[in-house]
């Protein structure tokens, strides 16, 4: 009998301190997970402040040609008022960027590259700087307007780089903290739409100081900068409507809608079409100061943005440093009360310790399921159990957030590599396909065929119909091609009116006949009921993967020259290689294949 109380007391000396040990095993991790989060937090809103300051610095530097456009365009009686206005900018901006790498110098070792990109910065800057105050400096009878546009570009090269450093801040918070991936995103989206809003601008300013009226090439800029500015807009609406309980979100964002969509831009394209059609009689100065107000809302709604993501990073980091301290007191607690009524833990402590531990371990495996709760256990281990409930319920957050972020990835994976106007591939997603068709090919010696294909005469339609039917004539071109082919075979749309189909397992030969096939079917092709008469042909040069092309670039190079080989005999026809003749035409000049 002795000899068993005796075991008996040792044995329960040993659970005793086996619950003690657990206990402090299941503290210890909830208080180091708890204070690695607290770090990262306190870690994260450094992060974010330098983040905020990128985007100030950004914002600035695309606000700094407003000055500089009325400036570069003013009259004189208008000089020194400009003048001081733009010097005023300068100084914020110099301010902001200053701002932006006192940050970075607090911990240089790690923010190399970063600090890199701003210096980058600082170099576009003083070059778009110099280009600006060289115009500024011509007088105003001798400005031209390529001299201004020069400089418009250059201060363009130095937005880049701003929005460039922001990026690449947003990308490592959204890596390390993917829960805040919806309000980088959405604050990134809003420095992009006030830059590209901006560059709108700027054309209009190009487009009232050109000598000769708007050019071609400049229209384009213009509607492809508005494209993106409708794009940007999308965006931030799809990603507002997370925000839609916060009513001051949801108002921001009508703001935006009413001053810029609303108002600004359509008096900017009223300016711009009217530039197109005849000499300009308003000035840069007058332009600006009607257009400009219109972004503010853009810049409010970033600010509030902003603001709400570091109240969200903050109250999460205080609720872990609030949690540091509770599992530090309750596990001092419980290990207290273990060692003073050790003879009362195994059925109270004992086994729901070992219950936590399992789950604990479930946990660390992904196995979020609810399990049964003992049936008998203390008040302080039933709030033990409350926080594994509250642990698990986190994981499930995370790993939800984590999905979240995954999806969004892929759709703008997908946006980057998809032209928005026919849906097929584009020339990024071609470029990577290609490449990786022919290495395999290189290594099953198996032909592939390319297709290069240009809509003939393209501009005309433009011209005569309008970029609405060009743009439907794209479409549909796109949807016969796609209809065409077969489901192994990848369209894309290859750049303006040319369209390419890589051909998997096709010989010189049946290469030729598929580009024959898709020459007739266009040609056949209605663009619209309201359009019978229009009808379209297309010119086709077509490469073969084979001895003497090591690459995609060296395949894309011999289907281009056959294509411009197809337009120079006249247009609506296949040209390859196979079939090329000695003529002097068979590889044109530079100025004749600009000519055709």
């Amino acid at each position: 009998m002795l000899m068993g109380n005796f075991r008996l007391q040792h044995l329960y000396l040993l659970a005793g301190w086996v619950a003690v040990a657990g206990c402090l095993v299941l503290g210890g991790m909830l208080f180091f997970v708890s204070l690695k989060d607290y770090r990262r937090y306190s870690q994260g809103l450094e992060e974010f402040d330098r983040f905020r300051l990128a985007l100030l610095a950004a914002n600035s530097v695309s606000a700094e040609r407003g000055p500089a456009n009325s400036l570069m365009g003013a009259n004189p009686q208008m000089t020194p008022e400009f003048y001081r206005q733009l010097t005023n900018r300068r100084a914020h901006t110099d301010q902001a960027i200053a701002a932006l790498e006192a940050a970075y110098a607090k911990d240089s070792s790690r923010f190399e590259k970063d600090q890199e990109a701003v210096a980058h910065l600082r170099e576009e800057l003083a070059e778009g700087r110099k280009a600006v105050d060289a115009v500024v400096a011509t007088a105003m009878t001798d400005r031209q307007g390529k001299q201004l546009a020069g400089a418009i570009n250059s201060m363009f090269r130095a937005a880049d780089a701003a929005t460039d450093v922001a990026d690449r801040l947003g990308q490592t918070i959204v890596s390390v903290y993917p829960q805040v991936s919806t309000e980088i995103v959405m604050a990134n989206n809003c420095g992009r739409l006030r830059e590209q809003a901006g560059r709108f601008g700027s054309y209009v300013v190009m487009m009232l100081t050109a000598t000769s009226g708007a050019d071609t090439e400049l229209s384009l800029m213009l509607a492809n900068t508005a494209g993106r500015i409708e794009v940007l807009r999308e965006l931030i609406a799809g990603y507002g409507s997370a925000y839609l309980a916060d009513p001051a979100v949801s108002e921001m964002l009508r703001d935006v809608d009413q001053a810029y969509f609303d108002t600004a831009l359509p008096y900017a394209w009223s300016v711009a079409l009217k530039a197109i059609k005849e000499p300009a009689t308003m000035t840069t100065g007058e332009f600006t100061t009607n257009y400009v107000p219109g972004m503010l809302p853009v810049e409010h709604l970033r600010d509030l943005i902003i603001e709400r993501l570091a109240a969200r990073i903050t109250v999460s980091r205080d609720n872990d440093a609030l949690l540091l301290g509770s599992s530090a007191a309750l596990t001092l607690l419980v290990t207290t009360l273990l060692v003073v009524i050790s003879a009362a833990m195994r059925r109270f402590l004992f086994q729901p310790l070992l219950s936590a531990k399992d789950q604990i371990i479930q946990i660390a495996h992904g196995d979020l399921a609810e399990p049964p709760l003992p049936r008998s256990f203390s008040r302080e281990i039933r709030d033990m159990f409350e926080g594994l409930q509250v642990l698990r319920e986190s994981q499930r957050k995370r790993t939800a957030l984590e999905s979240e972020r995954d999806r969004l990835t892929a759709r703008l994976k997908m946006l980057s590599e998809t032209d928005s106007l026919t849906g097929l591939l584009n020339r990024r997603a071609i470029d990577g396909i290609g490449a990786q068709a022919i290495a395999e090919a290189a290594r099953t010696r198996e032909p592939v065929a390319f297709l290069l294909m240009d809509i003939d005469h393209f501009k005309a339609i433009n011209d005569t119909h309008g970029h609405g039917v060009g743009d439907l004539v794209l479409q549909r071109v796109g949807e016969t091609l796609r209809k065409e082919v077969r489901s192994i075979d990848v369209v894309a749309r290859f750049g303006g009116e040319e369209f390419v189909v890589l051909v998997r397992s096709a010989s010189a030969d049946g290469g030729r006949q598929l580009a024959e096939k898709l020459r007739l079917a266009l040609a056949a092709m209605v663009v619209s009921p309201d359009h019978a008469d229009l009808r379209i042909t297309a010119s086709f040069g077509v490469a073969l993967w084979g001895p003497g092309i090591e690459s995609w670039a060296a395949l894309v190079e011999q289907a281009d020259r056959q294509l411009y080989r197809a337009k120079n005999l006249g247009r609506n026809r296949v040209c390859t290689l196979e079939d090329e003749t000695g003529d002097e035409n068979s590889e044109p000049t530079a100025s004749k294949r600009k000519a055709i």
